[in-house]
């Protein structure tokens, strides 16, 4: 979860609630870009991607969890909203045009190996929707949730429609 001081802060503390016990929450990332869309790696949950604007700009990076040590930046244009394929091998974002990109990412360790970023697909999603635009399926297929098109289709409203059903 990130916590912040005030609402007017631009950054937070990224930290973890362990579920066990009498153990305390603890940072993980500080300082991160309020909305940081953290997400661990499936199966393994020891890499954390995230999104930053600490640089001046908001990038998608990756760094160990639950204790952090090197930070490795995934996006060099502007990026945000990262998720991570089910088997996690690949990374998903969307980079500063709102145009989906995917990267390799293979882990070891400590060490991580970052692919080439490829772009898949222009999305329509808005700017203003800051995190879970999208997410990806099992197989790879990315399902684009919030996004708009243009058209200049009538839109057409049926009410009472159940009324219909009883005749």
């Amino acid at each position: 979860y990130e916590e912040t001081e005030s609402e007017a802060q631009q950054v937070a503390a990224l930290k973890a609630f362990p579920l066990a016990k009498g153990l305390e929450p603890f940072t993980v990332l500080e300082p991160v870009a309020r909305l940081s869309n953290a997400r661990l790696k499936p199966a393994s949950n020891d890499w954390l991607a995230y999104q930053s604007n600490v640089s001046g700009r908001s990038e998608v990076y990756l760094t160990r969890f639950p204790r952090p040590g090197a930070k490795y930046q995934v996006s060099q244009t502007g990026a945000s909203q990262p998720v991570w394929s089910r088997d996690g091998k690949k990374l998903y974002y969307l980079d500063s045009s709102q145009k989906m990109i995917a990267v390799d990412i293979q882990t070891a360790n400590d060490s991580v190996q970052i692919g080439v970023p490829k772009t898949l697909f222009q999305t329509g999603v808005r700017s203003s929707i800051f995190n879970e635009a999208y997410d990806v399926a099992r197989d790879g297929r990315v399902l684009v949730v919030n996004s708009m098109t243009e058209s200049t289709a009538p839109v057409v409203l049926v009410t009472n429609w159940d009324a219909e059903l009883k005749k």
